[in-house]
């Protein structure tokens, strides 16, 4: 069973017109866990935001994306700009994902809708961290 383009496309659309959405850094808890995707128990911002990184420069809850768009017909993709974090000094030893959610300004209804799980990358210092966004978009919604 497959999905109709227009069906996924509206959905999608209508859930993100004039919604603020954010990306946020992840990497490991205070236990030394890297963080795993997992949908069946992650559904909200608060079920990640023990993985979330801190320290100087990175504000808590991410950056707002800029560039949102949805596009179709064939295969929905939701793309963003490139995500700049700025200049990070963090207090763990590395970022292994970016999460997309819709800011409630609560982390308890924040509704995660995307991550890119990814090989942990070390920071040293002060560095610029940017997310570069892959040309077909951060999500693709793949409709058969």
């Amino acid at each position: 069973m497959s999905a109709y383009t227009n069906w996924v496309y509206t959905t999608v659309n209508d859930a993100l017109t004039g919604a603020t959405v954010k990306a946020m850094l992840l990497g490991k808890d205070t236990g030394g866990t890297d963080y795993v995707q997992d949908n069946a128990t992650q559904s909200f911002r608060a079920d990640v935001t023990a993985f979330e990184v801190a320290g100087t420069g990175y504000t808590a809850g991410g950056v707002a994306v800029t560039g949102l768009t949805i596009t179709a017909p064939g295969d929905v993709h939701l793309i963003v700009d490139d995500i700049d974090f700025g200049t990070l000094t963090l207090t763990v030893d590395s970022i292994s994902a970016v999460v997309l959610y819709v800011d409630t300004g609560d982390p308890a209804t924040d509704v995660l809708i995307a991550a890119d799980v990814f090989p942990a990358v070390a920071l040293g210092g002060a560095d610029n961290f940017t997310y570069v966004v892959a040309a077909d978009g951060f999500v693709l919604f793949e409709v058969l």
